[in-house]
């Protein structure tokens, strides 16, 4: 069976969700199961018969091809477009007005978090200037070029330092996903949040809060190692995660940090430094 007759079998059998005025359903993934080690029971998948795309917000599992047998939204359903899916008003990508008078203020709060201008662009960082989330850096969650979400980081001590927008489901996401499916032997570093994981671009995803079980069945279903780094605060959780996170033929460890550090307070190269060694005492361990 394709991939595609595979979808088309969960539509057939399981139903669709209609969510967005432009003809994108929810429908169960029948491709979890084998990726992420159990079934989907929350229409984790994303089907898009207008554009001939599908992906699951999942296990990551995604395509291409003909989905016209989805149909088209009846004209009766009073339909919702979910707000995580489009980006937030007034956002100005960095790249497009660096240097200006507008982008000053945000280039001087990535510069002083260390951040790179070649990350920042990569990663397609910006900033809203009005509306909702003024006042802040808008790191993008992308599947591709589609926004799934957003983390925004006031560069002003307003409360709370970090905003989402409404309906993001933060459990079912991990930033820069796409780093655990690299052919590398490199370690992921697995860290809280968006600015932590810039620091240790390309190969950190970033929780956005507490891990969730969804989120540690993806990071289980990785083959590379895996490291955690939280803040220092939060050193136990770590520890605790990096257990979970342990699976035969693939080593998982942690990092402790010093009370009230981030992860982008410590050079990124001695983060890594210390990851090696953390991954060389766990490989001991077990030989």
């Amino acid at each position: 069976m394709s991939r595609l007759d595979a979808v088309r079998d969960a539509a057939a059998h399981g139903g669709v969700t209609r969510y967005s005025s432009s003809g994108e359903v929810r429908l169960d993934c029948p491709f979890c199961a084998g990726r992420v080690g159990s079934g989907d029971r929350k229409r984790s998948l994303s089907a898009n018969a207008s554009k001939s795309v599908w992906h699951c917000h999942r296990c990551s599992a995604g395509g291409r091809g003909d989905l016209s047998f989805l149909g088209a939204a009846p004209a009766s359903v009073q339909v919702k477009v979910v707000e995580t899916l489009i980006r937030p008003p007034f956002f100005t990508a960095l790249r497009s007005v660096r240097g200006s008078i507008l982008s000053k203020p945000y280039e001087q709060f990535l510069a002083h978090r260390g951040l790179p201008v070649p990350v920042l662009d990569a990663a397609g960082v910006g900033f809203c200037d009005d509306g909702p989330v003024s006042g802040r850096v808008v790191v993008p969650i992308l599947d591709g070029t589609d926004w799934q979400g957003f983390s925004a980081r006031t560069i002003y001590a307003a409360r709370p330092k970090y905003t989402y927008p409404p309906g993001m489901h933060r459990s079912e996401l991990l930033y820069n996903v796409f780093a655990l499916d690299r052919a590398t032997d490199e370690p992921v570093y697995v860290v809280e949040g968006v600015l932590d994981a810039l620091h240790l671009w390309p190969d950190a995803v970033a929780l956005l809060g507490s891990a969730s079980a969804w989120q540690v069945a993806r990071l289980r279903a990785c083959s590379r190692p895996l490291v955690v780094v939280l803040d220092g605060d939060a050193w136990r959780s770590g520890w605790e995660l990096a257990l979970r996170l342990s699976v035969p033929g693939r080593l998982a460890a942690a990092l402790r940090l010093g009370p009230r550090v981030d992860p982008d307070e410590v050079p990124a190269a001695q983060l890594r430094e210390a990851a090696r060694d953390a991954l060389a005492q766990e490989a001991a361990r077990w030989t």
